[in-house]
């Protein structure tokens, strides 16, 4: 299956008519697209790479072997010497502008803000600088960074009052990169630039450099760490703005910069597989360490392989290429991915993910667009890739590069939209531990879901492959939980444990408004498959399905993505995604019945389950508070109460009520409904026993 459909260029229009990107008859092929400036495209020549993980073959056995004898501190040298280079050539604009496209034949740029960002994604709002009830810093919160590379910690948004950044594995001072840097800041910078306010500005972060693989093929070192500190609990939510490098990139060679095709030639001539791919080396281990961690949410950026400049500016030309362990020129025509759809790297197809794609941010939330660089879905699959866009063009923030003065710059790209998101639900998890203690941890599906169902429709109604389900809205989120705290009764966010062959089911009472479920869910990883050309075979394991029943019986189904036209999407039964949404816009004034069940047999034999309602009345759920005592005689072992649907009760237990404290049982009883029947199995002394229901918090 070849899919060679183009999308739309609105967003591509309206950056232009904005002045964000220059007219093709006047873009100056010396400025790359992604970032918009001289030093962007810069680091493209280096062997390391903006956003990339594999570093592709350069042309020769023998050239190889001089390579990689020179060995790291070459690699070091020569990207010192670029990055040097760069600088040199940048024009002295307070440093922190950037190129934005030419108007009558002079150059024109830029400059934007990470508080900007802030404003535009409403993460300001959370901000004890907003003057809101919130009062959020990310104070007392640990954040993560994968990325290649060290952040030089020493800067002085990093170390104002107390260090607050520390580089967890592989600290080498000359391994000090900008990228990471970069995306530090815009997670936790404090403000000694208010223009460069990180959006956890008050979080401690936890760097993790994966710089120590060998020098050629995928980088592995990212999962292995992501799995140790997962299982540490060292975090919930970390940024991962990186992905295996697919298609066209350029090289040095001798020192001329050459174009190399990155596919595998014998899989296919044409396009290059890995877009779009379920890999086994990466995607499924990352979605196997979310789905054992519960609760930590990893931020991948979806990558700007839409870019002007991705590819060569004309076919055929002599280019280099690898089969097998061969490395040749040729001059074979490949896909160019300018405006095309399916170019996501293997990271960000995985399916327990937040996959972020950068976007124009506006005041008016409604009217951001996805930027014209930003990759996009869907996935081989056919799942609805990205998840949610944010601002993430021209914005400030922290620089480094040894023997430059600078201190901050701007720069563009879904790298930038992923460090934003992650220290924007980094609030959300402080709000969280605030609402409902400091031990409390929502799961990862449910900070997934939040991120989703607030997310602000920016085209099409429900989700897209280009925006997924919209542009970040963090004060949404935020109110969403808020709301859901002062209900006292989980009436909006709700977390369920569903066994094989259960099913969940209850009924909420419609407003007004339009009544909106999203249910989300940590999916086991997919199963293995051989590298393939667009292979269509199902990741999704376990099959869950969320219907919303009017009381005339009729059944609305949620979002699924058409996969004979990749931009339009229908309502019916989704058998591929592990986010489900329901929108009825103009509800009845009536009662709605909600089910939860599930296809054939559940792996592991039970799921985690998250839903979040919005347009609901509150008031038909039932009081949390209650207590519940049930004295057993005559043998019976079930005991019946009233519950709240989306709730975890604890049974406790005494054998005379008259002396203090009560006994907890070992496990917690998920309600799925709002009737729980609780066997408590036999008891040989055959002593009676007081039991009591209580609320776990």
């Amino acid at each position: 299956m070849f899919r060679d459909g183009l999308i739309t260029k609105a967003d591509y229009e309206f950056a232009r008519q904005h002045g964000f990107l220059p007219n093709e008859e006047h873009a100056d092929s010396n400025f790359s697209m992604d970032g918009a400036c001289d030093r962007r495209i810069e680091v493209e020549k280096s062997p390391m790479f903006h956003h990339k993980i594999t570093i592709p073959r350069i042309p020769s056995e023998s050239s190889r072997s001089t390579y990689l004898n020179s060995g790291h501190a070459k690699l070091n040298e020569l990207t010192r010497q670029l990055q040097s280079e760069k600088h040199n050539r940048r024009p002295d604009l307070s440093g922190d502008s950037l190129f934005a496209g030419v108007s009558g034949g002079e150059p024109v740029y830029y400059k934007s803000h990470s508080v900007d960002a802030a404003f535009l994604n409403k993460t300001y709002d959370l901000w004890p600088l907003a003057g809101t009830n919130y009062g959020l810093s990310g104070s007392n919160t640990v954040l993560g960074l994968f990325d290649h590379g060290c952040v030089h910690v020493n800067h002085e948004e990093f170390t104002n009052g107390c260090p607050r950044v520390f580089q967890v594995s592989y600290e080498i001072s000359s391994n000090e990169w900008e990228h990471p840097t970069e995306m530090a800041g815009f997670m936790v910078a404090s403000g000694v630039n208010t223009n460069a306010r990180g959006m956890s500005y008050a979080a401690i972060l936890h760097a993790y450099n994966f710089y120590d693989s060998p020098f050629y093929g995928y980088w592995f070192r990212d999962v292995v760490d992501m799995a140790n500190a997962s299982s540490s609990n060292e975090f919930q939510v970390s940024a991962n703005p990186y992905g295996t490098l697919c298609g066209w990139t350029t090289f040095l060679y001798n020192g001329d910069l050459e174009w190399f095709w990155l596919g595998d030639m014998v899989i296919s001539t044409y396009e290059d597989y890995k877009y779009g791919f379920y890999d086994s080396n990466t995607t499924r281990r990352i979605d196997e360490i979310v789905y054992n961690a519960k609760t930590y949410l990893p931020v991948f950026s979806t990558g700007d392989d839409r870019r002007i400049n991705k590819s060569p500016p004309y076919q055929p030309i002599t280019h280099a290429v690898r089969i097998g362990s061969v490395t040749g020129w040729i001059s074979n025509i490949h896909a160019v991915y300018t405006n095309r759809i399916d170019c996501l790297s293997p990271q960000a197809v995985a399916k327990n993910v937040l996959t972020v794609g950068a976007a124009l941010g506006n005041t008016n939330i409604s009217q951001s667009v996805v930027w014209s660089n930003s990759s996009i879905g869907p996935t081989d699959d056919w799942r609805i890739k990205p998840d949610i866009v944010a601002h993430g063009v021209s914005v400030t923030s922290v620089f480094y590069n040894e023997g430059s003065p600078l201190k901050y710059s701007s720069t563009s790209g879904s790298s930038v939209s992923a460090a934003i998101t992650a220290g924007s639900l980094n609030l959300l998890v402080e709000l969280y531990q605030k609402l409902w203690g400091t031990n409390s941890r929502p799961l990862s599906s449910t900070l997934k879901a939040l991120a989703i169902h607030t997310a602000c429709d920016i085209y099409i109604p429900g989700p897209d492959i280009l925006s997924g389900w919209g542009m970040l809205d963090t004060e949404a989120a935020a109110h969403m939980l808020l709301t859901d705290n002062e209900s006292g009764i989980s009436a909006h966010i709700k977390e369920f444990s569903l066994p094989n062959g259960g099913a969940i089911n209850f009924m909420i009472q419609s407003t007004t408004n339009p009544l909106k479920l999203t249910m989300v869910w940590t999916d086991p990883p997919g199963p293995c498959q051989v590298p393939a050309l667009n292979p269509t075979n199902l990741m999704l394991v376990n099959d869950l399905d969320l219907r919303v029943i009017s009381s005339s019986g009729n059944t609305n189904y949620p979002f699924c993505l058409s996969t004979t036209n990749a931009l339009i999407t229908y309502h019916g039964d989704n058998i591929r995604d592990n986010v489900e949404q329901v929108m009825i816009p103009v509800p009845a004034n009536d009662e709605y019945r909600v089910t939860i069940n599930h296809k054939g047999v559940l792996s592991n034999g039970i799921q985690d389950v998250s839903l979040i309602l919005s347009g609901n009345d509150p008031s038909v759920f039932s009081n949390d508070t209650e207590i519940v005592e049930y004295y057993r005689v005559d043998g019976s072992n079930l005991m019946r109460w009233v519950s709240n649907p989306g709730v975890y009760y604890q049974i406790q237990t005494k054998t005379n009520l008259m002396i203090a404290g009560w006994a907890p049982s070992e496990a917690l009883v998920s309600s799925l409904s709002t009737t729980v029947l609780y066997n408590t199995g036999s008891d040989l002394t055959n002593e009676l026993k007081f039991y009591r229901v209580v609320v776990d918090h």
